[in-house]
């Protein structure tokens, strides 16, 4: 089993392998920080990264939030960057329309800040009107509430912690009755969970799930693992995949976005993963799930500064 596990970062190869890169790509949430608070030693091995002379970019699955809120959370708990190396799903949704020259509205499943950005652009949508009759719990009377916009042209799932049965019915007729609208969806990630909580909320890929098997159509994927916010910083920046790296904390999206990139994919276990899904991924048969172990792990950030002082 061992023979398959991902290369553990220590102080006999940690040198070594930085010198290959010169581009850190990072995530955010659990590699970065839990909330509003910064993982502990994360943001000094960013600086040292700097020091290093290495190239630093954010890219997170966050879509409830603007670049510029990532950007000013980066700078609140001490991170260092410019607005342009920072990459959210809602500006990249943003400027995929702009390159198709999207015309039409948006219908939006998610929270104000995809709103946001769409605005910020001059990209037209519309929200959800709740109906004056509550009595929706009637199929016959949700049914007749929904009436369809014509100008819609796509329709975007991100997380909506307000999701009902009249959104989701909402997105997944758009889509059953315009086979040239548009479905996007912004993350993979099937929940929203705390660290050692027993709660979990379902995540946006689990709500474009109730869309796609809705409407049976398959959605245009936004955030990692697509090749969509890397295929921006390559155009805006020129980055060469062999001396880029791609740290993050989700196997399935972190790590699939890395190699669907052709990056060098390196996991700390402060997030999502954990040590026994690694070892998991060792012995598993599926194919698929090669694609989702990374080259390399690493308990934490904090672990890799002090491994590249001894």
């Amino acid at each position: 089993m061992t023979g398959n596990l991902p290369t553990l970062l220590t102080k006999q190869n940690v040198h070594e392998f930085f010198e290959k890169f010169d581009n850190i790509i990072s995530d955010c949430d659990g590699v970065l920080w839990r909330d509003m608070e910064a993982i502990p030693g994360s943001a000094s091995m960013i600086h040292k990264f700097a020091d290093m002379g290495k190239n630093i970019f954010y890219v997170t699955n966050d879509s409830n939030s603007t670049r510029d809120h990532i950007h000013q959370k980066a700078e609140e708990l001490g991170f260092p960057g410019q607005k342009e190396s920072f990459l959210s799903p809602t500006y990249a949704l943003a400027e995929y329309l702009k390159h198709r020259q999207f015309k039409r509205k948006v219908y939006v499943l998610g929270k104000p800040d995809i709103t946001h950005e769409l605005t910020n652009n001059q990209i037209e949508h519309c929200e959800i009107k709740e109906p004056n009759d509550d009595d929706t719990t009637c199929i016959k009377n949700l049914m007749s509430s929904i009436n369809l916009d014509p100008s819609v042209g796509a329709v975007v799932v991100g997380f909506d912690p307000e999701i009902n049965m009249r959104k989701l019915a909402t997105a997944a007729s758009y889509l059953w009755s315009d086979d040239s609208c548009l479905f996007l969806c912004m993350a993979v990630d099937e929940n929203n969970a705390e660290m050692n909580q027993p709660i979990i909320l379902p995540g946006v890929g689990a709500i474009s799930k109730c869309v796609e098997t809705a409407c049976g159509r398959a959605p245009v994927l936004i955030g990692k693992p697509s090749r969509t916010m890397f295929d921006i910083l390559q155009a805006n920046h020129g980055l060469d995949p062999s001396r880029t790296l791609m740290i993050g904390d989700r196997c399935n999206s972190d790590v699939a976005f890395g190699k669907n990139c052709g990056l060098t994919t390196l996991v700390v276990l402060t997030g999502h993963t954990k040590m026994s899904l690694l070892e998991h991924y060792a012995t598993e048969q599926d194919p698929a799930h090669k694609h989702f172990q990374p080259d390399y792990y690493v308990n934490s950030l904090k672990d890799i500064h002090e491994l590249l002082q001894l």
